[in-house]
């Protein structure tokens, strides 16, 4: 019977266990986390503080998940240790746990840079429901938060606050907010959109020091002691809270202290296994193939997770497969406001790139990029429905060549398409369309 060790409850922990189950019903399955809650959806967790759902609705999960999987879930326990030789992780709580499988989905940690004065003021991070608590029980005395980054975590606390009514300002040191995200144009538009709302947003800057309270914050006070905020462009700011929020590192240190290969990540081949057998690794700690990238990659996204989770668990079960590749991709929605991006949005000139865009209504912005015929990536902000053909022709690797300036028009459908992939697309298997392979341009085929 074989014994399994997951470290880490989050997407891609879920995907394990559902892949294995599926194959596997017989085996030992053990979910280790640092964390005393079962398996949350982290893009919920800012629509949890803003009050708009409850706990329970922020569960990927339903409670009673981990009892029908036959799960020993071990919650608020840390792995002190992973001994690959001996085939143990050793716990906090020094319990040794055996394993013939093993999957580290460890996730990743805040990024906190050195600013003179924040560790004595304080400051809050927005990964985890514990976060959130703490700025939940917080929220009644604040009045002025600095939310240091301007990516999606950061802009998902900024919607919450400003929904609680709380004045908030955005320090972002790039030229613009979602860089990673974004090109400038879908960023401008995000970016008037929370001005429109009260948000401050300050670019091209950074935090350099904070200048602590002359008393500290006490239960006593009906808001909380303001602090003086100096940026790096040496613009000065009263505030009471400060939400660390410019980036995440993967965890590292168990797969260093074990000897596995890593980069900036754990690296992986094409079934999710590490450089040891038997031990595999997924989510945002994995470099995983990127289909855009051409090669491993971190793509720290929520579908990622969970699928290089399943893929993992699939293998791990016995069941051989292989992980197709992923690749950045992002669904934003800001104020009943909506964008989807994915790849490559903002390529160097020296690329080689071709870009179609289109405004086809106001607030409606549509770009493609393409590369050697096939796209590599995409915005579409204001109308997203019809998305996911694009995504489709990303995915797959497929020439557009023809019928490219189509995907930008505000009449996009499947009619758009050429019969063949048309057909395809539907799930007939009558046609068969050219695909591009991976290194391959199309002028070779």
């Amino acid at each position: 019977m074989t014994r399994y060790v997951i470290v880490g409850n989050s997407a891609g922990c879920i995907g394990a266990i559902e892949a294995i189950r599926q194959v596997d019903r017989q085996g030992t399955l053990t979910g280790i986390s640092e964390e005393p809650y079962p398996a949350y959806s982290r893009p919920q967790i800012g629509r949890y503080l803003a009050g708009e759902v409850g706990l329970e609705k922020t569960l990927f999960r339903p409670r009673t998940f981990y009892d029908e999987q036959r799960v020993d879930l071990l919650l608020g326990r840390r792995v002190a240790e992973l001994n690959t030789a001996r085939r143990v992780v050793a716990l906090d709580d020094g319990r040794e746990l055996p394993w013939d499988k093993l999957l580290l989905a460890t996730g990743g940690t805040p990024i906190v840079p050195s600013v003179q004065g924040l560790e004595q003021i304080g400051y809050h991070t927005f990964m985890t429901l514990e976060d959130v608590q703490r700025l939940r029980e917080r929220a009644p005395r604040m009045r002025h938060v600095l939310v240091i980054g301007g990516g999606l975590i950061g802009l998902s606390a900024v919607e919450a606050l400003v929904k609680l009514g709380i004045q908030t300002t955005v320090i972002e040191l790039a030229p613009q907010i979602l860089g990673r995200a974004l090109d400038g144009i879908a960023a401008g538009m995000v970016q008037r959109l929370l001005e429109r709302h009260g948000v401050r947003i300050l670019t091209g800057c950074s935090l350099a020091a904070v200048e602590t309270p002359p008393h500290p914050a006490s239960e006593a006070f009906a808001t909380l002691p303001e602090f003086q905020a100096t940026l790096s462009n040496h613009t000065a700011l009263a505030a009471d809270t400060v939400i660390m929020a410019i980036g995440v590192r993967p965890r590292l240190e168990l797969a260093a202290q074990a000897g596995l290969v890593t980069n900036r990540g754990i690296v992986v081949d094409s079934h999710m296994q590490t450089s040891r057998a038997d031990v595999y690794a997924c989510g945002d700690v994995a470099e995983a193939y990127d289909i855009i990238a051409g090669g491993p990659r971190l793509t720290p996204i929520w579908p990622n997770a969970f699928l290089g989770g399943r893929i993992a668990g699939l293998n791990m079960a016995g069941e051989e497969r292989i992980y197709g590749g992923g690749t950045s991709m992002n669904a934003l929605h800001f104020f009943g406001y909506s964008l989807l991006s994915a790849g490559l949005v903002a390529p160097e000139a020296t690329t080689g790139c071709e870009i179609i865009t289109s405004q086809p209504a106001p607030g409606v912005y549509k770009k493609v990029v393409l590369q050697d015929g096939c796209v590599v990536g995409f915005i579409f902000a204001g109308e997203v429905d019809r998305a996911g053909i694009v995504y489709h022709l990303l995915k797959n690797r497929i020439c557009v060549r023809g019928f490219a300036d189509k995907l930008v028009q505000a009449d996009l459908g499947l009619l758009s398409l050429p019969p063949a992939l048309r057909a395809e697309m539907l799930g007939t298997q009558a046609f068969t369309v050219a695909r591009v392979p991976a290194g391959v341009t199309p002028h070779a085929l």
